[in-house]
């Protein structure tokens, strides 16, 4: 026995597993006020881990501190408490989490949590209730709560609680944190938040990818994500694939850089004869030529994201993959103001210099792209602030 006191069923702990958004649309708004959203949840490795220790009948109780939420609000005790009301004469419970899922990292550790207090309680209380009906108890604490339940990646819709079991690729992600959060309120209160994107299918999904709507919010406040790359790039990392679809902003605001399946080291003489690597369209001057590369690479990359995030549209376009790389080694890609007027002057200049042909002319670090857009948001931030006291 444990200074915890006696287990409750096995002695081992039962995981809680981390997610991922691959993508996230905003199709539409309820009348509640409620987003209709599209996601597509996929489990990664990294997981929480709780035991359940047996407790007098009644009482339901959390062990230890959770850094931020009070035993009352815990997803954990409030999960257990909706299924005692289903089995008022069960053993009471003491729920111990082990967190290794970072909190507040948008990575569903508290929806994660409560799920697996469902799953288990279920099964060593012996309410034999179906996925179904957990799924549908865990729904009113939180929307992520039903694809823990069922424990397997899926295609999501409504508010997120309609699921589609979905066999997605597993390639290998680094999760980056910046250590830069928003409020969930505050992003999908946003005026400039999308909520009307096209409705997608599984197939075209997988064919052709989604976006993060909430990317636009947040990336005009934190350049963050700049600063994540050139962590990777100090460490001789050049991740080959910047687009929009790798790059994910949580629930909370923070930024994430993800899928380094093709990442490769700087000085890495490693070649793929006749491979392809990285989505052609955000491919810097250099990949497209199969040369040596490095992190100024994904800074072209990263201005062609700029780019699209401005206008609405890629930089460069071909009828066929010739065609397409020679605009992109070739060509002098289109005035961002041009394609939309409300571009200013200094943020037009920083996507010139991000995606110049010839690597020497470019920001040469990220953290020299986030200073300078750093630079311009106070300076935006400031002529605001000064219209706004002369009106």
């Amino acid at each position: 026995m444990s200074a915890a006191g006696t287990p409750l069923g096995r002695p081992e702990p039962w995981p809680a597993p981390g997610k991922l958004n691959l993508f996230l649309h905003v199709v539409g708004r309820r009348p509640d006020g409620y987003h209709r959203l599209q996601t597509a949840f996929q489990f990664i490795d990294l997981h929480d881990e709780i035991r359940f220790w047996r407790r007098p009948p009644g009482v339901i109780e959390r062990l230890g501190e959770v850094p931020g939420v009070a035993p009352e609000a815990d997803l954990v005790v409030r999960a257990a408490r909706r299924l005692a009301g289903r089995h008022p004469d069960a053993v009471g419970v003491a729920i111990e989490v082990r967190k290794r899922l970072p909190i507040g990292g948008g990575v569903g550790g508290g929806s994660s949590n409560a799920a697996t207090t469902l799953v288990a309680l279920n099964r060593l209380w012996g309410l034999d209730l179906q996925p179904d009906a957990l799924a549908r108890l865990g729904l009113s604490l939180g929307a992520d709560v039903p694809v823990f339940v069922h424990g397997s990646a899926a295609w999501a819709e409504g508010v997120g609680e309609r699921l589609t079991p979905v066999d997605f690729p597993e390639p290998v992600f680094l999760l980056i944190q910046p250590g830069v959060s928003v409020s969930t309120a505050e992003v999908f209160g946003a005026a400039e938040l999308t909520r009307d994107s096209p409705v997608l299918t599984i197939r075209g999904f997988l064919t052709t990818g989604g976006r993060n709507d909430c990317e636009v919010v947040v990336r005009r406040r934190f350049p963050e994500v700049a600063e994540a790359l050139d962590y990777a790039h100090s460490r001789g990392v050049v991740h080959r694939d910047i687009k929009p679809t790798n790059l994910m902003v949580s629930a909370d605001g923070r930024v994430k850089v993800t899928d380094f399946g093709i990442a490769k080291l700087a000085d890495s003489e490693i070649t793929h004869s006749g491979a392809l690597l990285g989505t052609p369209s955000y491919m810097s001057p250099e990949q497209a030529m199969g040369e040596k590369l490095d992190g100024r690479s994904d800074i072209f990359s990263l201005g062609v994201v700029f780019f699209e995030l401005l206008t609405g549209v890629l930089p460069f376009h071909g009828k066929n993959l010739t065609n397409l790389f020679y605009q992109i080694t070739q060509a002098k890609h289109l005035s961002p103001r041009e394609i939309n007027p409300k571009v200013p002057n200094p943020v037009e200049q920083i996507v010139d210099k991000a995606m110049s042909k010839d690597p020497e002319r470019r920001f040469q670090t990220c953290s020299d792209f986030a200073r300078y857009l750093k630079a311009m948001i106070n300076r935006i931030d400031q002529v605001k602030a000064k219209v706004k006291e002369v009106n």
